[in-house]
């Protein structure tokens, strides 16, 4: 990856960031953001991933700071081996394919159905760490 292609996805994590805090319009601006590193993800394989990551942390952290959510939601670790058993039982369709399977955080409603049928355990609830 680029250095110019790492500093325009510093900056859309920023724009992300600040699209949370905000409000609707501007969320709906951060999950522009959040598309286009999807796409640099793709493209540049591992590199952004924890980025990527980092970015769904912290926006479960605003919303149960501002109290929009009382359970988080689930996260796929990378001992995922893509069978997509998690995606077809998913009865919220917030699991997505990719390198690995994802968990779109706004669309999981933590009922565990993706913990309780991967074969390899790699879906759990996100830890929200309080500061």
């Amino acid at each position: 990856m680029t250095f110019l292609t790492f500093l325009i996805a510093v900056c859309a994590l920023i724009l992300a960031l600040v699209g949370l805090a905000r409000g609707k319009e501007a969320n709906e601006r951060a999950d522009d953001c959040m598309r286009y590193l999807s796409d640099l993800r793709s493209r540049h394989g591992t590199e952004i991933k924890e980025l990527f990551q980092e970015i769904y942390r912290l926006k479960v952290k605003i919303k149960a700071v501002k109290g929009e959510i009382e359970d988080p939601p689930y996260e796929i670790s990378d001992a995922c081996v893509g069978c997509g058993t998690c995606e077809e039982e998913c009865p919220e369709d917030a699991i997505k394919p990719g390198d690995i399977y994802r968990i779109d955080p706004d669309l999981c409603s933590a009922c565990g159905t993706c913990e309780s049928v991967c074969p390899v355990d790699a879906c759990s609830q996100m830890k929200i760490e309080s500061e």
